[in-house]
């Protein structure tokens, strides 16, 4: 219970410490803060709200297009895996189309014979019935003419044997016919029975094909649909773009505007105090206000390099001395109490150099892309150089603020 409780007292130190780190953090916002008017804040923050909930529209309308896209794709993925089916199936139709007219002409060929094979047999039936009735009207005859015409016992008995396998080979041939006729019948049910289970099939695969063409047709206009409501989608996707577009450069505008506001702070702040320090802060120079020494301070490579990067931002195209003087006033708010006391911390304050919030600080940075010049002159500045005393401020000379020019700044 005890460990517990100590470790709960123990954890109070650093609440406490949080607690100032996040009060100091918000007096510094306060202060950042003060020298916008509280109508230019009100339209930022307003600006800001609007462009919040544009791009939830924007993200909602570019998700319900990505999800459009989506089922559209699977739509036509699906109406190929149609198409394949109704290729699929004409061929099967198609085959099926020939098998059925091979079975027909099969069967006609299987009837013609048939119907050859029953007048055969009725023939055959009839002859025979013709030499039976002669044998029996005229037997006795003709078995007397046999006798008498015969020139022998022998002659005799051949002819009444002839006779008697005529007769025997009439009943072997009608008993052929008959199982002639038998046969092609059961090939003809056989024949008949392939045609039906075909015509069965064929009849099935056209179902299919027609419901498959139903699907294809459907399936069409779903596609269709989908392909409205894209473009739907795109027309509010391109409307929130353009809106946000105009919210954009109506926000730099205010910040703008802002920025103009704490600027005319600043001076006004700066001249104040050099009122109450009792320099005139009125004249205009050219060029420098000769250098001084105010002590160097400690810094590392990367403070150098983040120093030299923004000379570079600011005054790339500027002479040394418009260089150094750039570096000097960041060296100056490092010494003052009034700012952070790091390079780092000075330097992305909030709100304070341009090319920090547009991003083109980091890229000098990251690239290397500072000047040997502007290394020299950041280097000199920590070492303690300062070619405009402890001025604090400075931005493009366009007239209306009185301060230490050098190029195309002025410092104050």
């Amino acid at each position: 219970m005890r460990k517990r409780e100590g470790r709960k007292w123990r954890r109070i130190p650093a609440l406490l410490l949080a607690a100032c780190v996040s009060a100091s953090a918000f007096w510094a916002d306060v202060q950042t803060v003060s020298a916008v008017s509280v109508e230019t804040q009100e339209q930022i923050d307003d600006m800001k709200e609007q462009q919040e909930e544009t791009q939830e529209q924007l993200d909602a309308a570019s998700a319900e297009k990505q999800r459009l896209e989506t089922a559209k794709a699977n739509l036509e993925n699906y109406l190929m895996d149609l198409n394949d089916q109704l290729a699929q199936l004409s061929a099967e139709l198609t085959e099926l189309e020939s098998e059925l007219t091979a079975t027909q002409q099969e069967l006609e060929q299987t009837q013609a014979e048939l119907e050859a094979a029953r007048i055969q047999e009725e023939e055959q039936y009839e002859d025979m019935k013709l030499r039976i009735q002669f044998m029996y009207e005229n037997g006795n005859v003709s078995m007397l003419t046999m006798f008498l015409e015969a020139d022998s016992i022998s002659d005799f008995l051949n002819r009444a044997e002839y006779t008697t396998q005529l007769a025997a080979y009439d009943r072997a041939k009608l008993e052929e016919y008959k199982d002639t006729k038998e046969l092609i019948q059961e090939k003809e049910a056989q024949i008949e029975t392939e045609k039906a289970e075909l015509e069965a099939l064929q009849q099935q695969k056209t179902d299919t094909q027609e419901e498959v063409s139903a699907l294809v047709q459907s399936t069409g206009a779903q596609i269709a649909q989908y392909t409205a409501e894209i473009d739907e989608a795109q027309r509010l996707v391109d409307q929130y773009e353009g809106k946000l577009a105009e919210q954009e450069s109506a926000l730099d505008e205010l910040m703008e505007k802002a920025e103009q506001e704490e600027e005319e702070a600043e001076r006004k702040k700066a001249e104040e105090t050099a009122r109450e320090q009792g320099n005139s802060g009125g004249a205009t120079t050219s060029g420098s206000s000769g250098t001084t020494n105010n002590g160097a301070v400690s810094a590392s490579s990367s403070d150098v390099d983040m120093l030299a990067a923004l000379i570079y931002c600011e005054a790339g195209g500027e002479p040394y001395e418009g260089q150094l003087a750039v570096g000097s006033v960041v060296m100056n708010r490092v010494r003052s109490a009034s700012y952070p006391n790091s390079i780092m911390g000075v330097i992305y304050q909030a709100g304070q150099f341009s090319p920090v919030a547009s991003g083109r600080f980091i890229i000098v940075l990251s690239q290397g892309l500072a000047t040997a010049s502007c290394r020299q002159a950041a280097q000199a500045a920590i070492s303690g150089q300062s070619n405009v005393g402890n001025c604090l401020y400075f931005r493009r000379n366009t007239g209306g603020i009185s301060g230490i020019v050098i190029g195309n700044h002025v410092f104050y």
